[in-house]
């Protein structure tokens, strides 16, 4: 039977080697450079490979489209799944076609030319790599979170509500993040662990400046209007999955809409808490009605575990450290 899909070799970059990673807790190899801390151990074997890929970019006739990922602000579209006889693929218009295997283990990246390569390296530590941990069942929330003697505190809610601004101040205090992006979710001996992610933050540049997580412009690599600033430094990272303490469903309002400025945490019931965690599964519109469904036994078991609370508060960086106060004081850290 003639070959139908556009894979015609596999090849690193320019002879270089494929190199081993660490990402969300999965061994990865490599071909296309990813801007993280490398592993130095040697794996045995790895769960996940990166393959690049020479052929065609073009989506064909062979594949049908499955889920389409649209900007919530613009309509224009993020990501697109398709589904052919052997494969699930990925097409980024602004990157690549990823063809990713059905037992989630290989992806071969077919570039487009020309390519940003740290946006190529972005999108797969970013869309496909979580839409692999979603294929093996692993709910994946789009979240920050930082580390705590309590467990994981995790911030969730839409783009500008500040999910990044809280977590950099909690950084700065010294708590280590947890994520700023992607958190994934494991069900570990009857308890709910959040991590590990990638030891970076994508952060808009004056919140990097207030939470002086900025250490030099030079490694800073762009994804948006954001900048993607590396956590060198072990103590400013947790590796490991830790135990969620709570989560938090970020509303930031107008200090002139509400009189007096007050910070405000309040309780959310146990359903409404499930439908906030299905809302920001991460990709979520990436996968079909049934997929999705995998996941609700282990919301549900997270809301019996913990709280999920609504947490308003005024924007403004002169707010920032009340909430972080209020925050620490409903975890019963002081």
């Amino acid at each position: 039977m003639p070959n139908r899909y556009p894979d015609f070799g596999l090849a690193p970059p320019n002879g270089a080697s494929a190199k081993a990673y660490s990402l969300y807790g999965q061994s990865v190899q490599s071909d296309i450079p990813l801007p993280i801390r490398r592993r130095t151990a040697e794996f045995a074997s790895f769960d996940w490979r990166f393959r690049q890929a020479r052929g065609s970019t073009e989506v064909t006739s062979t594949m049908v489209e499955a889920a389409r990922l649209r900007c919530p602000d613009h309509g224009n579209t993020i990501a697109a799944r398709f589904q052919s006889e052997d494969s699930i693929w990925i097409r980024n218009p602004s990157a690549a076609l990823f063809r990713i295997s059905h037992d989630g283990t290989n992806v071969d990246v077919y570039a487009d030319e020309p390519c940003d390569e740290n946006f190529l390296a972005l999108a797969l530590i970013s869309e496909v790599s979580v839409f692999l941990l979603q294929m093996q069942g692993v709910p994946t929330l789009h979240a920050s979170a930082v580390g705590t003697s309590a467990g994981a505190l995790v911030f969730v809610g839409p783009s500008g509500q500040g999910k990044s601004t809280i977590a950099a101040s909690l950084l700065r205090r010294g708590f280590p993040l947890a994520t700023d992006d992607n958190l994934p979710l494991r069900l570990v001996h009857g308890r709910v662990l959040g991590g590990p992610s990638v030891p970076m933050m994508k952060i808009l540049d004056d919140t990097a400046q207030h939470a002086s997580v900025l250490r030099t412009e030079s490694d800073c690599l762009t994804w948006g209007r954001k900048k993607v600033v590396p956590l060198d430094e072990a103590q400013d990272f947790v590796d490991e999955a830790v135990p969620v303490r709570a989560v938090y469903l970020l509303s930031r309002y107008t200090p002139e809409s509400r009189q007096p400025n007050e910070i405000s945490i309040t309780d959310i019931a146990a359903q409404p808490a499930i439908n906030v965690l299905l809302a920001q599964t991460s990709y979520g519109a990436l996968f079909l009605p049934r997929e999705v469904a995998r996941f609700l036994p282990l919301y549900a078991r997270l809301v019996r575990q913990v709280s999920v609370r609504m947490l308003a508060y005024p924007d403004g960086f002169e707010y920032v450290d009340a909430v972080c106060d209020s925050i620490l004081r409903d975890v019963g850290i002081a």
